[in-house]
């Protein structure tokens, strides 16, 4: 675990705004059970990301489950829009 924590950190050196880096570090930081670290490397990724699903991922990682929600429904009814023409 601490290698692959090592190996994203080394990603991030090199693109410091890369969102899915963010998201994996959150990802191995909660898989430490270090609870600090990992809430707020999913709060960076969301202000990296422009995926709105993965987005939505990192708030719920985060533990904000209201932007998580707003942000599904925002894809759904843009989903809905592009399915009704």
């Amino acid at each position: 675990m601490a290698a692959a924590l090592a190996l994203v950190r080394r990603i991030q050196r090199g693109d410091p705004t890369h969102p899915r880096a963010h998201f994996a570090a959150a990802q191995l930081h909660a898989e430490l059970k270090q609870w600090a670290e990992s809430e707020a490397a999913y709060v960076s990724a969301t202000s990296f990301e422009t995926d709105l699903a993965q987005r939505a991922r990192a708030w719920f990682g985060a533990g904000e489950l209201p932007t998580c929600h707003s942000l599904w429904g925002r894809m759904l009814i843009s989903s809905w829009r592009v399915v009704s023409g």
